[in-house]
C-alpha cells in the first residue's frame, strides 16, 4: 500500500499486478519509503485510517487471474526474491518445482506459497478506483491528474515472458477463486492454453 497524503491518494498493492512499479511512478520506492505491502482496503480503513478513509481517493489493480498466477509462480522462483525473501518457502518450493508441480502442491496442501489462494477481491472491493493492469496507460494518465505532474509507469519486476503451459486442474481453480474478478472486469475470453 502507498499513501500519500499530501495528495489525498491511497494504493492498495494488489501482488503481481503491478503495484512495485506504480509505487516507484508515485515517488514510493525511489525515496526509501515501501509503504505497508499489500495490505487490503478492510484492513487500511479499520486499523490506520477509521474515520478519514472517506477523504482519501483509493485505487488499486486488477490483472487477467491466469497470467497473474503465471506471474506469481514466475516470480517466485526469480533470484531477486529469492534475496529479498531470504529464501523463503515460497521461493524454495517454486525454485524445486515446475509450473504444474507447484500449482498441484499448493491446490492440494495446507501450506501455500504467498498469495497463492487469495482472490483478488481482498484488493479491490472497498475501492474508489480500480484499473487493470494490461491498461497502464489509464493509470498513468490517473496519476499525472491527481499528481500534477507527468506519470510514467516502468515495468518493474519483469518476469520471464516465456509462459509455462496452463495446467487444466489450475485453470479450473483460478477460474472458481476468482469469479468475481473474472466477472467484473471481463477476463472471461481467457482460453485454456
Amino acid at each position: 500500500m502507498h499513501i500519500d497524503h499530501q495528495t489525498k491518494i491511497v494504493f492498495i498493492h494488489n501482488p503481481k499486478s503491478g503495484g512495485t512499479s506504480i509505487s516507484y511512478a508515485m515517488g514510493g520506492y525511489e525515496n526509501g519509503f515501501e509503504g505497508i505491502a499489500h495490505i487490503g482496503p478492510d484492513i487500511a480503513r479499520t486499523y490506520l485510517f477509521q474515520d478519514d478513509w472517506d477523504s482519501f481517493s483509493t485505487f488499486t489493480t486488477v490483472r487477467d487471474p491466469w497470467d497473474r498466477y503465471i506471474s506469481l509462480y514466475q516470480y517466485q522462483r526469480s533470484e531477486y526474491y529469492g534475496i529479498y525473501t531470504e529464501n523463503n518457502y515460497s521461493h524454495c518450493l517454486a525454485k524445486q518445482l515446475t509450473f504444474e508441480e507447484w500449482a498441484r502442491h499448493n491446490i492440494f496442501n495446507q501450506y501455500k506459497s504467498n498469495w497463492f489462494g487469495v482472490p483478488q477481491t481482498n484488493w479491490w472491493s472497498g475501492v474508489s478506483n480500480v484499473f487493470k493492469f494490461e491498461r497502464m496507460n489509464e493509470i498513468e494518465i490517473y496519476l499525472s491528474n491527481i499528481l500534477k505532474r507527468p506519470v510514467i509507469v516502468p515495468h518493474k519486476n519483469r518476469t520471464d515472458s516465456k509462459k509455462p503451459k496452463m495446467p487444466d486442474l489450475l485453470f479450473d481453480y483460478i477460474y472458481n477463486l476468482e469469479k468475481d474478478t473474472i466477472k467484473l472486469f471481463g477476463y472471461e475470453n481467457h482460453a485454456r492454453s
